[in-house]
């Protein structure tokens, strides 16, 4: 099974999140957009993982002390894909987000996970597949700030070819 951490959040905040695939839409950019029920932002990605380890990282799940309750939405970015682009939106600086994010990882090391060697750049991704090379420079998104449902175990399964992540585990916010 692929695990990973992430902040959720609940339907009404990821409905508001869908407004800035329209407005990429709007601006004519084609792409796979994410479903509604995967819109997320990983804290950690860890991979295949036994019945045992994932034991272990529900109980680091479950004695993390910091937290996160909110987050302002300001500025799309994106990263290159094989032939295409992915586009995120991403936050503010946070300092309950890397706060959290930092004791995660320092838990994952403790406890044997390898984590991701990349600095971390929190985002929720909302349109991946994207052809070229989009021109966000120019398009400008009106600030939000969007609610922490929970922070979660999650799994990421292919349900009828198609990629959906459901949680094993979660801590509400």
């Amino acid at each position: 099974m692929r695990l990973f951490f992430a902040l959720t959040f609940d339907n009404k905040a990821k409905s508001d999140l869908m407004t800035y695939q329209n407005l990429l839409r709007v601006h004519g950019m084609d792409g796979r957009v994410t479903p509604k029920q995967n819109l997320h932002i990983t804290l950690a990605f860890i991979g295949e993982c036994t019945e045992n380890q994932k034991q272990t990282l529900i109980d680091i799940l479950r004695q993390l002390k910091s937290g996160c309750g909110s987050l302002r939405i300001d500025h799309l970015g994106s990263f290159r894909q094989k032939r295409s682009r992915l586009v995120w939106l991403g936050m503010a600086n946070n300092r309950a987000l890397t706060r959290l994010q930092k004791e995660l990882v320092t838990a994952l090391i403790e406890q044997g996970f390898s984590t991701e060697s990349k600095a971390y750049i929190p985002h929720i991704t909302i349109v991946r597949r994207v052809p070229g090379n989009p021109q966000l420079k120019d398009i400008h998104i009106k600030p939000r700030q969007i609610s922490v449902y929970s922070i979660a175990l999650m799994e990421s399964v292919y349900q009828e070819n198609r990629l959906v992540y459901q949680v094993i585990d979660e801590v509400i916010q």
